[in-house]
Parts: structure tokens; C-alpha cells; sequence
């Protein structure tokens, strides 16, 4: 069966999340690596990263999913996602996450112990850094480009609901 262009368009979904988090959980993994990452190569790391996807808000094949609205309401927020790809949702499909998505994970992937655990925030900040750390993180981080992004997917849907 050949598919029609619509059914084989490539999409990219962009999982954004708060920096000072990310910095976090990116700072903590890189740890096991041959080269670990310092904090300022973690904030340049997210800075550009969200910088790009930002970019790609317009872009017709990319979707958006917002870190903390999956963790808060990961059945909302994926249903969202799914109808925006035309994928049928499944029930149970947040019940085969974990059995799945450990299945993923390599034995070099340490930092993700957690997956396969139900879906729900990492709160990597509070237990991997210290408040200095925080503290000097946070002006570094790109004042507003989350929100930036998260404005673009709101005008992009037209809608005033929340990005997903």
C-alpha cells in the first residue's frame, strides 16, 4: 500500500521543559559521561536547544508538548498530541508506558532510573542541585524564552487553551 503525502510527512515533537530543570537533570547524567557537562555548558545547552525549537514554533510538522502540563495531565496533554498527529488513542496505553518504555532504556542510560515508573515531574533541580547552584543558574537561563515558546504554540492554535 502506497501512502499519500500527508501519511508519510515526517513530525518532530518538541518536549519542552523549564531550564533551571533541565540544566538539572542534563548537569546530573552528564556525570556518568567521559566528559561531564559544567552548569555553564548545561545553560548554553538549553538556551540554544529551546532557542530552536522556538524557532520551529511556525513550522507545520513540528508539535509541542510542555513538560509540566504531560507530568500534571498526561492523558489531556497526550490525547491533544494524538489528535494533532491523527493517531488513534488507545486505551491503556498510560498503563503500557512503563513495561514499554523500560524496555528503551539502555544499561549506559543510568540517569533514567525512573522510566517505566508512571508518568509524573522529576523535580531533578531540588535534589541535584544546591541553592548557590539554583541561584546562579537562573539568571543565565534566556529570561523568557519558555514563555516564548509557549505564547508561539498558543497563537499557533489559535486558541486561548493551553499548548500541547
Amino acid at each position: 500500500m502506497q501512502l499519500s503525502a500527508p501519511e508519510r510527512r515526517t513530525h518532530f515533537v518538541n518536549v519542552i521543559r523549564d531550564g533551571l530543570e533541565v540544566v538539572a537533570s542534563l548537569h546530573q547524567a552528564s556525570q556518568s559521561w567521559e566528559r561531564p557537562y559544567d552548569l555553564d555548558t548545561c545553560v548554553r545547552r538549553w538556551n540554544a536547544d529551546v532557542g530552536l525549537s522556538c524557532s520551529r514554533v511556525t513550522a507545520p510538522n513540528d508539535r509541542f508538548v510542555f513538560y509540566e502540563e504531560l507530568t500534571a495531565e498526561p492523558e489531556a496533554t497526550l490525547r491533544r498530541l494524538f489528535a494533532d498527529l491523527d493517531l488513534d488513542w488507545e486505551p491503556g496505553i498510560l498503563e503500557r508506558y512503563g513495561p514499554v518504555s523500560r524496555g528503551l532504556v539502555t544499561g549506559e542510560e543510568v540517569w533514567k532510573d525512573g522510566v517505566g515508573r508512571s508518568i509524573r515531574p522529576a523535580g531533578t533541580s531540588r535534589r541535584s542541585l544546591t541553592e548557590d547552584e539554583r541561584v546562579r543558574v537562573r539568571p543565565s537561563l534566556r529570561p523568557g524564552l519558555y514563555e516564548q515558546v509557549r505564547e508561539g504554540v498558543r497563537r499557533r492554535s489559535g486558541t486561548g487553551r493551553r499548548a500541547g
